[in-house]
This record gives C-alpha cells, sequence and structure tokens, in this order.
C-alpha cells in the first residue's frame, strides 16, 4: 500500500492539468508498477465487498481510512428481496413478513413480464449499476478535488436510477445477471482507475459510457414502441433516464473530456467494453 500512497501523492501534485502520463515516468514509476498497484487497489477492493456480504464489519471495528473513501467502500449493497419469496406462491405472505422485519415497505408483484420486458429490466439494472460504482471510483479519487461536485451530482442521478431498476426487478420478478459481482468491481475499477489518470481522463470516461448507454436506451424506446402492448410506464422510466445520461455526456465534453491524454484509444476501449458487458447482460 506504500506504493499507492506514493502514486497518488504524486497524482495530486501532477493537478489533473498533465497533458500526458510523463508524470509517471517523470516519478521513475514503470509501467509495471502502476499496473502491481492498481492491482492491489483491486485486491482491497474485493476483500472488503466479500467481508461486508459474508459478514457486515461493525462501525465500531472498521479500520480508520480517508472519509471519502470509507463511505464508497462500505456503501451498502442493496439486496433483492429472494426470488422464492417472489414467487407466485410465496407472494403476500412473504411480502408482509419482509415489512414486518424492518425492511421497506414491499414492492407489489406485477405478471411475469414478456421476454422483451425481462430482457430490458435485467440489462438495465446491471447497466446502471455498473454506472453507480464507476461514479463511486471516480469520487473516491476525485471527490474531493474541484470536480468533486460535478461528479456527485452525476452519481446520485445514477443511484436514483439503479435504485428504481431495483423495484422493476422485484415488481416484474426478473433474475438479475449473475455477472453483478463482475460488474460491480469492474465499474469501480474502471472509474477509480480513469480518474488517477486526471480529471481529463475520468470525464473521457463518462463521455464513452454514456455514449453507450444513451444508444442502448434509444434503441430500447424504438423496441417498447414498436411492440403490441408497449409498457408506457417503462417507456417513461427510460426516456427520463436517457436523457440525464445524455446530460452527463455533456457535462464530461465541458470539463474536457477530449483533451484527455489517449482519448480516442481509451474511449474506444471503454465503448467496447460497455457494449460487451450490455451483450452478456441481456442473456445471462
Amino acid at each position: 500500500m506504500a506504493q499507492l500512497t506514493t502514486l497518488l501523492r504524486y497524482r495530486r501534485q501532477a493537478r489533473g492539468d498533465c497533458p500526458s502520463l510523463d508524470w509517471i515516468a517523470q516519478k521513475k514509476i514503470n509501467r509495471t508498477q502502476f499496473v502491481f498497484v492498481l492491482g492491489e487497489l483491486i485486491a482491497v477492493y474485493l476483500i472488503i465487498y466479500l467481508l461486508n456480504i459474508i459478514h457486515p464489519v461493525k462501525e465500531s471495528c472498521k479500520l480508520p481510512m480517508n472519509g471519502m473513501l470509507r463511505r464508497v467502500l462500505s456503501r451498502p449493497e442493496p439486496r433483492l428481496l429472494s426470488m422464492r419469496c417472489l414467487s407466485s406462491g410465496a407472494g403476500e405472505g412473504s411480502a408482509e413478513d419482509t415489512t414486518k422485519g424492518g425492511s421497506p415497505e414491499a414492492t407489489p408483484l406485477r405478471s411475469r413480464p414478456n421476454a422483451l420486458t425481462d430482457e430490458i429490466i435485467r440489462v438495465d439494472h446491471a447497466g446502471e449499476l455498473g454506472a453507480d460504482r464507476i461514479y463511486a471510483g471516480q469520487m473516491a479519487i476525485l471527490g474531493n478535488g474541484p470536480l468533486g461536485k460535478t461528479i456527485g451530482h452525476m452519481w446520485e442521478q445514477e443511484k436514483e436510477h439503479r435504485r428504481q431498476f431495483e423495484q422493476l426487478i422485484q415488481q416484474h420478478r426478473v433474475r438479475p445477471t449473475i455477472m453483478t459481482p463482475i460488474w460491480n468491481v469492474a465499474g469501480f475499477v474502471l472509474g477509480a482507475g480513469t480518474a488517477l489518470m486526471g480529471e481529463k481522463a475520468a470525464m473521457a470516461c463518462t463521455v464513452a459510457v454514456e455514449t453507450v448507454i444513451v444508444e442502448h436506451y434509444n434503441d430500447q424506446l424504438r423496441q417498447i414502441m414498436e411492440a403490441p402492448n408497449p409498457d408506457k410506464e417503462l417507456l417513461a422510466t427510460i426516456t427520463k433516464f436517457r436523457d440525464e445520461e445524455q446530460e452527463h455526456h455533456d457535462t464530461g465534453i465541458d470539463h474536457g473530456a477530449e483533451q484527455a491524454p489517449f482519448y480516442q484509444a481509451m474511449t474506444e476501449v471503454i465503448k467496447f467494453g460497455c457494449k460487451t458487458a450490455i451483450a452478456i447482460s441481456k442473456k445471462i
């Protein structure tokens, strides 16, 4: 972790306005060391995440760390109701038990969705989860800097998107993608990794991700409107989210995303990764 501390100190000295990655070479940190440090960051996050699932740590026992990073890493993950509890045979009783247990009020169940709605809700939930974690990673690195407020605003919107798709998954009894734990970690690493390269690189990541999401939502809107019985509520939800994602894209451009080092190559790689994740989440 000493190497990570050194790397972050060099990052602060660069102040995000370095036009290239020369600051790595200037401080004699070679590419292998950089990858090693990033690997350590991933390993630490995975350990904390898994421990929080298996045996949540009491607040008084948590190790001291930066306040922003602590809130990000210890943020409780929304737990979906068991699919067994959401089955038609256990519907009302399970909902009552959930309410009595102190959790938020039970989500009313709906009839099983058609194949299109099932696919849309599953993949969009995965996408909003990934977006949520990308902004969490960016906030962990840049949260106290000049872009902290801007990133925080976009993150709050993404958290609301995720919350609404959590509700839709429960209401329609849609099976979430089995890739959820991987997208959770991958999103945070992508956000934190690009933020370590500088503010402009973080904004380039935002532009790349939001470009894919906006195109994806537009495709879904066309599919819904062409369906025999379009789901008007889902149509309105996706339209609202699409407009907010477009706003995030424009924010990234306004904050110098196109001036990031290796902008074209970086955004193409991130776009390819996002499209691949979408294709996988549609099916499994």
